[in-house]
């Protein structure tokens, strides 16, 4: 009987506790309603609620996410760089590239560009490339000299546009190429 007794007690103090527990002001949009009087005691307690800290917070300017394909292409090619080493005569390259994508792939071959080095260059094929996952192409470069020109190490890339079967371009390689004028 006790037991039950201490019991009621412990839970009448729980009340007492609540009732005397005190609540931060409630927001009122009316400027003018008063809507209970803060004592100076009160509000150095409730203070820290409604100033800002004075600590600078270091921000991290993150790029957007950029949108990943479901199928991304990728290709290999083989060598790395291509070297011309020009003298007088045209020369000719043989550049290969395997579809490392799961999916079938079209190659085209746009161009040349930075410097032309005075040459007069020419990629075969100059159609698209269809190319099965795991397959081979060969892409041919040739640079025929047209004019005289003085030694110099140049440098241009070859752009490769590849996309997927029904899609639009998706994606362009660069493949750097050296160019040695003798």
């Amino acid at each position: 009987m006790d037991s039950k007794i201490n019991s009621i007690n412990t839970d009448e103090e729980a009340v007492n506790k609540k009732e005397n527990a005190q609540l931060p002001p409630a927001v009122n949009n009316n400027l003018r309603a008063k809507l209970c009087e803060i004592e100076p005691e009160q509000y150095l307690e409730l203070k820290h609620l409604f100033t800002k800290s004075k600590k600078k917070v270091k921000t991290q300017v993150l790029s957007e996410p950029q949108p990943r394909p479901r199928y991304p292409i990728e290709i290999h090619w083989v060598p790395e760089i291509l070297h011309f080493d020009i003298k007088d005569k045209p020369v000719l390259r043989k550049l290969l590239i395997c579809n490392r994508s799961e999916r079938i792939i079209y190659l085209q071959v746009c161009g040349i560009r930075g410097t032309t080095a005075g040459m007069t260059w020419s990629c075969c094929p100059r159609r698209r490339i269809l190319l099965a996952p795991g397959l081979y192409a060969h892409i041919f470069i040739t640079a025929t000299p047209r004019q005289p020109s003085t030694p110099r190490e140049e440098f241009a890339t070859l752009d490769i546009a590849a996309g997927h079967k029904r899609d639009f371009v998706i994606g362009y390689f660069t493949i750097c190429m050296q160019i040695e004028c003798a």
